[in-house]
């Protein structure tokens, strides 16, 4: 198997993954009526772009300078929402408080 091209798809993936999750943030912040408002919404609104433009650095000849950080971004980005996620149901608030 040619490596080049298993980590083109890779990073195809990775930056597919990025967007679509990066743009599923951004949405979720700013479709909800005051969320933008909120702890949770800032929060998910400055992760979305940070992860939208992580995705658009995948498909650029620069994504070569991520090197291997590429997954653990991704699963720090997860972690960070899952946390968000788990203090708004523990607070009842989007609002951490």
């Amino acid at each position: 198997m040619d490596t080049m091209n298993t980590t083109d798809t890779t990073r195809q993936y990775g930056a597919v993954i990025g967007l679509v999750s990066g743009l599923y943030s951004l949405l979720s912040a700013t479709a909800s009526s005051g969320m933008m408002n909120s702890n949770s919404g800032l929060l998910m609104a400055l992760l979305g772009v940070i992860v939208v433009i992580y995705g658009v650095v995948l498909m650029t000849p620069y994504a070569d300078r991520l090197g291997h950080a590429s997954g653990p971004l991704m699963i720090g980005y997860s972690l960070v929402m899952l946390l968000n996620q788990a203090l708004v149901g523990v607070t009842g608030s989007m609002n951490w408080e």
